[in-house]
């Protein structure tokens, strides 16, 4: 498989990198359709109350999700906000900033919402 394609093989020449790449493509498939069959399945199995990004690895992880998980790093490191009509947003618990140890923004104490409230 790592052959030049001129000597017979498919010149692949970093068959780890390839394999992490579409590893991580199973990955995108999990967002980007939550409603398929192996999302929901997945879903249901390894982060019922979650997100595949915040999933752990789970007792007895099967190796198809052992792989995929070891390739979750590389999908988080090309993904993006987008925030479109705003409705799936969680503005207190959402990650804004990536790779920053402070990654979201700090709730204000629930008595300053009272005291603007009371001012208008």
């Amino acid at each position: 498989m790592c052959l030049p394609k001129e000597q017979g093989g498919l010149g692949f020449n970093h068959l780890f990198a390839h394999n992490l790449a579409m590893l991580s493509k199973q990955g995108w498939r999990l967002l980007s359709n939550p409603h398929s069959l192996i999302a929901q399945v997945f879903k249901e199995v390894y982060y019922p109350n979650g997100s595949f990004l915040i999933a752990d690895m789970g007792d007895r992880p099967s190796y198809s999700w052992r792989s995929i998980m070891e390739a979750r790093s590389i999908l988080q490191a090309g993904l993006f906000w987008t925030i479109g009509n705003g409705t799936s947003m969680k503005i207190w618990d959402d990650e804004w900033i990536p790779n920053v140890a402070a990654y979201s923004l700090v709730r204000p104490p629930d008595t300053m919402f009272e005291t603007v409230s009371a001012v208008h």
